[in-house]
């Protein structure tokens, strides 16, 4: 039997969807809509095993550039590219600035939770295909086929939401906690 990690690590940052219309007198497209998204990462937290040091770097360079902390805060340091549409070129723009608390690291303890929602799916390369999980902490998290093939076996959704308590074994593998102990 597999062990549930005690505590995972998660990163998340901000990933906006943007809905476009389009005028029907001009055909000039523009933004309708954008929402923002708490999109995140997440790995077992081990930090006495010699793999945990490795997999937060993954995850800090997935989710931040230039990551590093300073006086007990998360920062990141990096450049931004601004566009100027008259002449049409782009600027460069350094920065050095705190993650929002929102997006920074974090640890979590993983105890049994309900009400994580099934909210999109995501296709990857090569047909790829995963689901988006609303964590009932606010963070998006991906999982795939078989980690769902196994919650709709194991538990009760409604509507898209997992009735049954679940926690994380790691990275995309949501799984339903009373499956775990029989």
């Amino acid at each position: 039997m597999k062990k549930v990690p005690d505590q995972i690590y998660v990163v998340s940052k901000n990933r906006p969807e943007t809905e476009y219309t389009r005028d029907p007198v001009t055909g000039v497209w523009s933004t309708k809509n954008v929402t923002d998204h708490n999109f995140g990462f997440l790995h077992p937290h081990e930090p006495t095993k010699k793999t945990d040091a490795s997999r937060k770097h993954t995850q800090h360079s997935w989710a931040y550039y230039g990551y590093y902390e300073k006086n007990g805060e998360f920062w990141e340091k990096g450049t931004d590219w601004k566009y100027d549409p008259v002449m049409h070129s782009h600027t460069s723009v350094p920065y050095d600035r705190p993650i929002d608390p929102l997006y920074a690291p974090r640890v979590w303890d993983n105890d049994p939770m309900e009400g994580f929602k099934i909210i999109d799916t995501v296709n990857r390369y090569r047909g790829n295909k995963l689901f988006k999980v609303l964590d009932p902490r606010g963070v998006e998290f991906e999982i795939t086929v078989n980690s769902l093939f196994h919650l709709l076996q194991e538990s009760t959704v409604r509507n898209g939401v997992i009735l049954d308590a679940c926690v994380w074994m790691k990275g995309k593998d949501l799984v339903v906690a009373r499956s775990l102990v029989q």
